[in-house]
């Protein structure tokens, strides 16, 4: 394992597959595993340490999502991401934003604060919420 400051050793980890990211501890000399959110402009790049980020959305699989509220599809049209810290969390949560809208969203990070959540609009922007909200809005 690689040394890091002071005595400890520890073992950085960041592991991708799909559309989940999850990592372990920093790398030495680093706040984390960087990430992506976002595409062209809005792309933001969040160090990710001890959590796990998942994204959902249209751009790969098509319309596939249904709100289970309504049946019908989403009227988000492009992204969401979850930040948990668990891949199945933010799995199961980034689904759950793509069809919530954003004040729901933000409602479910206040009220549950180890949660981030971020969602692009059609136009490109992107809008950051709970432990996301500060990568977003740099």
């Amino acid at each position: 394992m690689p040394k890091h400051s002071g005595s400890a050793n520890r073992a950085a980890c960041l592991i991708t597959a799909a559309s989940t990211a999850f990592a372990l501890a920093a790398p030495p000399d680093s706040p984390g595993g960087p990430v992506g959110i976002a595409d062209g402009d809005a792309h933001r790049t969040p160090q990710l340490t001890h959590s796990a980020l998942n994204e959902s959305g249209t751009a790969v699989k098509g319309d596939h999502i249904a709100d289970p509220r309504t049946g019908a599809s989403p009227v988000r049209s492009t992204r969401a991401w979850a930040l948990a810290p668990t891949a199945a969390r933010a799995d199961a949560l980034s689904t759950a934003f793509f069809v919530m809208r954003e004040p729901e969203i933000a409602a479910f990070c206040r009220a549950h604060t180890e949660i981030g959540a971020a969602t692009t609009a059609a136009d490109g922007r992107i809008t950051g919420f709970g432990r996301l909200a500060e990568f977003v809005e740099s």
